[in-house]
This record gives C-alpha cells, sequence and structure tokens, in this order.
C-alpha cells in the first residue's frame, strides 16, 4: 500500500469547524458533561436540573457550553466546582 496524503485549504477547515455536524459532536459532549453535572448534584426541589448546556454553530467555529440553570446549581458549583470536575 502506498502513503496516503490529506491536506485541506483553510477554507475546508473553516467550513467544518462551523459545520452543524461539528455543532452536535461538540453539543454531545457538553450534554454528557450536564449530564454528569446533574447526576452528583442532589435534586433540586423546584424540580429544575441544576445544569444545562447549549451547543450552535456559526461564525468561526461551533460552540457549546455547559451552565448552572438553577440557583441550585449556582451554589453546588459554587462549592465543588462540579463543572469543571466533570469536563
Amino acid at each position: 500500500m502506498g502513503d496516503v496524503r490529506f491536506r485541506m485549504d483553510p477554507a475546508g477547515a473553516r467550513a467544518l469547524l462551523g459545520s452543524r455536524a461539528a455543532a452536535d459532536m461538540v453539543g454531545g459532549y457538553a450534554g454528557r458533561c450536564a449530564a454528569a453535572c446533574n447526576a452528583e448534584a442532589s435534586p433540586d426541589d423546584m424540580r429544575n436540573e441544576p445544569f444545562g448546556s447549549s451547543a450552535k454553530a456559526g461564525g468561526a467555529r461551533a460552540r457549546a457550553s455547559v451552565f448552572t440553570a438553577s440557583t441550585h446549581g449556582f451554589n453546588h458549583n459554587a462549592k465543588n466546582d462540579t463543572i469543571l470536575r466533570n469536563l
């Protein structure tokens, strides 16, 4: 077998990083992180999820974030660094 070479031009890299598929991939990672954070936190009395996630495509690259969705999540994250430990 011969060597296979692959070379991506800058336009192709931009299109790949800003694509919906890339947003779905990083959104999946963020969703799993938020689920792990929710499993670690005790249930909220108001029945709200303590942590949430979001993802969006566009611009230079796809972005995802994990955030505190309630006061309970905010307090749990401030005390235990829950989001940082579950990355």
